[in-house]
């Protein structure tokens, strides 16, 4: 009989110790909401980000930030310029790297290729810079 009342004893301090750790990380985890989703990055938040940063980080006057956002959008401006005309190589080097792959590939895998390459077409930002 002894030992059955050492045994419900460990087992009811082990289920104890296990709910007083699960209790903390189930309230934390249910009284906090998710952080958001960062914003997506196009030209104008890209070079406004960049711009707080710089004058959070740096203590910039009203004259420097007037000055030194015109240079950020200058080189966002640039960025997206340079990104524009690498994305026909890069389209390029994925049309060539797939047609590849196609050849050694059996039919119903040149199904599943075309499908998984038109989903990634769809979720590409149209007319934007390099995604």
């Amino acid at each position: 009989m002894s030992t059955w009342k050492l045994i419900s004893g460990v087992a009811l301090v082990f289920i104890l110790g296990l709910l007083a750790g699960l209790l903390p990380s189930f309230y934390l985890m249910h009284n906090f909401p998710p952080p958001p989703p960062p914003p997506p990055m196009d030209q104008r938040n890209r070079n406004g980000v960049m711009l707080e940063r710089l004058s959070r980080d740096l203590d910039l006057t009203e004259g420097q930030r007037i000055r030194i956002g015109k240079i950020v959008k200058q080189m966002g401006e640039r960025l997206d310029q340079h990104f524009l005309r690498v994305q026909s190589e890069v389209r390029t080097i994925f049309d060539e790297g797939f047609s590849q792959i196609e050849g050694e590939l059996d039919n119903p895998q040149k199904e599943k290729l075309h499908a998984l390459r038109e989903r990634m077409e769809r979720h590409r930002r149209p007319g934007g810079p390099f995604p």
